[in-house]
């Protein structure tokens, strides 16, 4: 919070989607008052379980009363990564229509992939037009390909940089890298972790954070907006 310049966080009127794999149960119950629905696509119910921990590692970076952003955000979660951390295309299109259905106004994808999705990609033009922020991981392989979709136009990709703000040795660069955010070395409370993965959700933690910001003010931002604002250095702004 510091390093971004946020300060205490009030109630927020934005709904943030977790596209990924799924939740702990124990997060369920001890955060039900944040999570507004859940719902796995892989399998068509309710079921979120998260049997893989990246979900809701994911999770805890944005509500955690110990080093979340979003404490008081609201969130939808979304099971689209299975439990050996892989999906399909056609999962991930489903997810983003689920997203939608639920109301959220922002979605994180801490996800990637190498080929892109003519499915996929209808379903994100349609949410941009309707002021449906996403944001993806452009990718852990320090590669100077972003993955996909962190590399679409209408996706905010995100990279991570470290303590210095220099960018990670391991975050994939090129055309699709709109914005830095922190990824390196994170205190996720009983261990550290780095990753674009992680540089995402605080990303989007932030892009709640903005639109609030903005919101009581009387003030609508537009999708380039937005990816200027995320991809400032001064952080000036403040809430």
């Amino acid at each position: 919070m510091r390093d971004l310049h946020l300060k205490e966080e009030t109630e927020s009127r934005q709904i943030i989607a977790l596209i990924d794999t799924g939740l702990s149960s124990q997060l369920l119950k001890k955060y039900d008052d944040r999570i507004l629905d859940v719902y796995n696509v892989i399998k068509g119910c309710e079921d979120v379980e998260d049997y893989h921990g990246h979900g809701s590692e994911m999770f805890l970076l944005g509500v955690s009363n110990q080093y979340g952003l979003l404490k008081r955000g609201q969130y939808v979660i979304i099971k689209a990564i299975d439990d050996q951390g892989e999906t399909k295309p056609h999962y991930l299109y489903l997810a983003l229509k689920k997203a939608e259905e639920m109301g959220a106004n922002i979605v994180n994808m801490s996800l990637g992939g190498m080929n892109e999705d003519r499915e996929v990609n209808r379903q994100i033009e349609h949410m941009v037009k309707h002021h449906i922020i996403l944001l993806a991981a452009a990718g852990d392989f320090g590669d100077k390909d972003v993955l996909y979709p962190a590399c679409h136009k209408h996706v905010i990709g995100v990279g991570a940089y470290d303590r210095d703000h220099e960018i990670w040795k391991e975050c994939n660069t090129g055309k699709g890298l709109d914005c830095l955010f922190p990824g390196v070395n994170l205190n996720l409370g009983k261990h550290s972790a780095s990753g674009t993965s992680y540089a995402c959700m605080i990303a989007s933690c932030y892009t709640v954070r903005l639109l609030d910001y903005y919101a009581k003010r009387d003030k609508t931002l537009s999708f380039g907006q937005i990816k200027r604002l995320l991809s400032r250095d001064d952080r000036n702004w403040k809430c």
